[in-house]
C-alpha cells in the first residue's frame, strides 16, 4: 500500500489487492506459485503420495518439507486437502494437479474471496463480503478514468474519509457534515445529505427502492453482489457428465470423416454462459450427397465450470479422437476453429511440450494422448469455413464441407438448448439476479464517483488526488574529483563477465578500473 501511495487511514490492503488482480496479493501469489510449481516441476504421483503420507498421516509432519508447505498453502487459500490427494472447495472436489489451470484460478478466486471476507469481518459495513462478485467489480472499476478510479477506490477499499472518523486527527475535530451540519458518514453523504440530493434524484426509482434492502458492502462501498444461486449454478456445471457415449457400431470405411463443432450461448456473460459440443459422422464424399448422410455421433453439454466456445471446440476434437481410437481407423477431423487447429499443430504435429499451467492443459493433454495412442499418421485435422452458406461455393466438395459443418453446428446447438425445464428455471432465476445485481452496483459506483467529485469541489483546500508531475532534475555543477588514479600500463588477467574466459585488459584510468570492479562483483553474484 505504501508503494501505491494508498496507505490512508482505513484503507484495507486485502481489498485493494482484490481490485488489482487475483494474484496481486503477495500471499495469494505465493499460494498460486506453489501450486504451479507442484504441477510443473513435481511428479504428480509422488506429490499425491507425499500429501497422503505426510501432512495427512497420523505421524507428526516434517516441517518445511515441500509437501508440508504445499498443504499449508492450500489450507491458507481455504481448500480442504482430502485423503485421496484431491482438494475440495465450496462447490465440489477436484484434482488440483490434473485440472486445467484456468479452472484452478477460477476456483482459487472464489475461495480467496472468502479468505478476504474473514479478514475484514471486524468492519460492520463490509458484512456480507463473502457474497461479493470480485471479478465483475474489478472489471467495471477499470472502465473509469484515473481520477474517477481514485474517487471510487476510497470507497471500495474502505478508506475513512468522512468527518465521523476524520474528527479524531483533524485540526477542527468536527464530526458534523461540512455541507448540512448533520452527523457525517458514508451513508449520509451518499443517500441522506441534501447537498447530494440532486444526484440522487437522477437515479432510477427502481434502484432507490431496492437499495435499503441491500447490504452496505453494496450501497456504501460499491461492490457487486453475486447471485444467491451462484453455488447451485456451479454445482450443476460441475456435475454434468464429463464422459460421452461412443457408438457401438463402427462407422463404415477405413478412413472416416468427422465434423466437430462447439456451441456457446450468452458468450459475453461469464456468469451465465453455457456451452455444448458435437461430433458428426459424414458418409464418403459423393456428388449426389444428401443431408441424411451426416449423422451425429456425440452431442451433449460441456462439463465443468469453464464454459467457453473454445473449450467446447477442443472437447469435440477430443471426442472425435476417442471414437477413432475405439475403432482403430484413420480419421479426418473437420473443424471450423482455427485456434483449436493451431493448438493441435503446435502440440501434436510439432511436438511442443504442453505447459501444465496453460489454461486448457487438461484437454490438450488428452488430445495428445489419444493421437499418440492411435498414431499421429492416422489423424488429419483440417479447417472448414465456419457458418457459411453452401450457395456461395460453386465446388461440390466445398458444399459438402459446408453441409457437414452446418450439421455439427446444429447438433451442438440442439444439445445446448435441450437441457430440460429444471435447468432453464435455474438459469432464468440465476441470470436475472446476476443482471440485476450488476445493474444496481454499476449505478451505485457511478453515484459514488459523482458524490465524491461534488465533495472535492465543495471543500476548499483539499489536496488534489493526482499529484503534479516531478520536474526534470538538473545536472550538478560540481563534479566529484577522483580519489585515486590508476597508473598507465596496468594489466589484469582473469575471468570477467559471464564467459569465465581470461581476457587481458589495459586499464588507462580509474573509470576503467571502476567498470572492472562492477563486472567482477556481478560475476561473483551470478556464480
Amino acid at each position: 500500500m505504501q508503494a501505491l501511495g494508498q496507505q490512508k487511514p482505513g484503507a484495507n490492503p486485502d481489498l485493494q489487492c482484490c481490485l488489482e488482480g487475483v494474484s496481486f496479493d503477495p500471499q495469494a501469489y505465493a499460494i498460486l506459485e506453489t501450486i504451479r510449481d507442484a504441477r510443473s516441476l513435481g511428479t504428480h504421483s509422488q506429490v499425491l503420495l507425499d500429501l497422503q503420507t505426510g501432512p495427512l498421516s497420523e505421524e507428526v509432519p516434517t516441517y518445511n518439507t515441500l509437501s508440508e508447505i504445499l498443504c499449508q498453502r492450500l489450507h491458507q487459500a481455504g481448500f480442504q486437502v482430502l485423503p485421496s490427494g484431491q482438494i475440495a472447495d465450496s462447490f465440489g472436489s477436484f484434482s488440483f494437479l490434473e485440472c486445467a489451470f484456468g479452472e484452478l484460478v477460477f476456483r482459487f478466486q472464489q475461495m480467496w474471496t472468502l479468505v478476504v471476507a474473514a479478514r475484514i469481518a471486524h468492519r460492520p459495513s463490509f458484512a456480507g463480503f463473502q457474497q461479493v462478485d470480485v471479478v465483475d467489480t474489478r472489471t467495471d472499476y477499470r472502465t473509469f478514468d484515473g481520477f474517477d478510479q481514485g474517487v471510487l477506490r476510497k470507497f471500495l477499499h474502505g478508506a475513512l474519509i468522512t468527518n465521523d472518523h476524520v474528527q479524531h486527527w483533524s485540526e477542527s475535530g468536527v464530526s458534523a457534515c461540512s455541507q448540512c451540519g448533520a452527523p457525517d458518514s458514508v451513508g449520509h453523504r451518499l443517500w441522506e445529505c441534501p447537498h447530494s440530493g440532486s444526484l440522487r434524484d437522477s437515479l432510477p426509482v427502481e434502484c432507490l427502492q431496492v437499495l435499503p434492502t441491500l447490504p452496505t458492502v453494496v450501497s456504501h462501498h460499491g461492490w457487486t453482489l453475486q447471485s444467491s444461486l451462484w453455488l447451485p449454478w456451479l454445482r450443476y456445471l460441475e456435475e454434468l457428465p464429463a464422459v460421452f457415449p461412443i457408438p457401438q457400431v463402427p462407422p463404415s470405411g477405413p478412413i472416416i470423416d468427422l465434423f466437430t463443432d462447439g456451441s456457446c450461448l450468452f458468450p459475453k456473460d461469464p456468469c451465465c454462459r453455457i456451452a455444448a459440443f458435437a461430433v458428426v459422422h459424414a458418409s464418403p464424399f459423393s456428388l449426389d450427397f444428401e443431408n441424411t448422410d451426416f449423422r451425429p455421433l456425440v452431442a451433449q453439454p460441456l462439463s465443468g465450470v469453464l464454459q467457453t466456445a473454445y473449450r467446447a471446440e477442443l472437447q469435440a476434437i477430443v471426442a472425435a479422437l476417442a471414437i477413432a481410437v475405439q475403432f482403430h481407423v484413420w480419421v479426418r477431423i473437420w473443424s471450423d476453429s482455427a485456434s483449436a487447429i493451431a493448438a493441435f499443430q503446435k502440440h501434436v504435429c510439432d511436438a511442443v511440450p504442453i505447459n501444465p499451467n496453460s489454461r486448457h492443459s487438461d484437454l490438450l493433454r488428452e488430445m495428445y494422448r489419444l493421437t499418440q495412442e492411435l498414431g499421429s499418421e492416422k489423424v488429419a485435422l483440417l479447417k472448414v469455413p465456419a457458418h457459411q452458406s453452401s450457395e456461395l461455393f460453386p465446388s461440390d466438395l466445398d458444399k459438402w464441407l459446408i453441409t457437414g459443418n452446418g450439421a455439427a453446428d446444429s447438433a451442438a446447438n440442439a444439445a445446448n438448448h435441450s437441457r430440460g425445464p429444471a435447468f432453464w428455471g435455474l438459469w432464468e432465476a440465476h441470470s436475472r439476479q446476476v443482471y440485476e445485481n450488476q445493474w444496481i452496483a454499476r449505478i451505485v459506483r457511478r453515484h459514488i464517483v459523482a458524490v465524491g467529485r461534488l465533495w472535492s469541489v465543495s471543500q476548499p483546500g483539499v489536496r488534489p488526488s493526482v499529484p503534479a508531475a516531478h520536474g526534470i532534475p538538473k545536472p550538478a555543477k560540481n563534479m566529484p574529483k577522483l580519489e585515486w588514479e590508476a597508473p598507465d600500463g596496468l594489466a589484469l588477467h582473469g575471468p570477467i563477465g559471464f564467459s569465465g574466459l581470461p581476457v587481458p585488459l589495459q586499464l588507462r584510468n580509474a573509470t576503467a578500473l571502476g567498470k572492472l570492479h562492477v563486472a567482477r562483483r556481478h560475476d561473483f553474484r551470478t556464480m
